[in-house]
């Protein structure tokens, strides 16, 4: 099963790559608006992914494959489908899945760096509130840097990850990327809020049938 993992995780980094250098390849050759703004955005994002496959290749992948899986797909969708193809400014829904999803998904992460950093027998003596609190902070922490990110990608790049600005018009639709940050950091909140829940009680259960 391990083994099938680490092939799953590769050709999912496979997949990645060859999307991003295919989009890459379509914006230089279609051109269009803002041409260098859209292939500064691919080029970040394939940095980012590299970045993540030497960093998986650093810790010799100690972290479970289904986080690597889930952080290049993450950079692949947001940047291609999201930033690139228009996807946040066609589906407004769009942007809030993809921040609930991270929310519940990172929370996990965060419970799965805890056991991982704590080791078997210390995480089983630790407090399960401890835990659930950590798995909580590191996806609040996680969100707030990737809203830092996109605040210094809009004001550096001039781009509208913050959808300050109404892409059908010269007019910002809120005057500010103020409510679209509020709601992706509510809707990461409560994602994360339900799954430290969760995996609270799912611990908790666990420990008792252990005894």
């Amino acid at each position: 099963m391990k083994k099938f993992w680490q092939i799953t995780t590769w050709i999912v980094y496979g997949i990645c790559l060859a999307v991003f250098l295919g989009t890459i390849i379509f914006v230089a050759i279609d051109g269009g608006q803002n041409m260098w703004g859209r292939l500064g955005l691919c080029i970040g994002g394939l940095l980012g992914l590299v970045a993540l496959i030497v960093i998986g290749f650093a810790f010799r992948f100690r972290l479970p494959s289904y986080i690597h899986i889930y952080l290049a797909l993450l950079i692949t969708i947001c940047v291609v489908l999201g930033e690139v193809f228009g996807f946040f400014d066609t589906y407004p829904w769009f942007n809030k899945v993809l921040h609930t999803i991270s929310g519940a998904l990172i929370t996990v992460i965060g419970f799965t760096i805890a056991r991982w950093w704590l080791g078997g027998e210390l995480f089983e003596k630790s407090p399960l509130l401890f835990i659930a609190f950590f798995a909580f902070c590191f996806s609040l922490m996680v969100g707030v840097f990737w809203e830092i990110m996109e605040f210094t990608v809009d004001c550096v790049a001039g781009q509208n990850m913050q959808r300050w600005q109404d892409p059908n018009s010269v007019r910002a639709p809120f005057e500010s990327g103020l409510i679209d940050t509020m709601w992706d950091m509510i809707v990461h909140t409560i994602a994360a809020l339900v799954i430290s829940v969760i995996g609270y009680f799912y611990l908790r259960k666990k420990r008792k049938e252990s005894k």
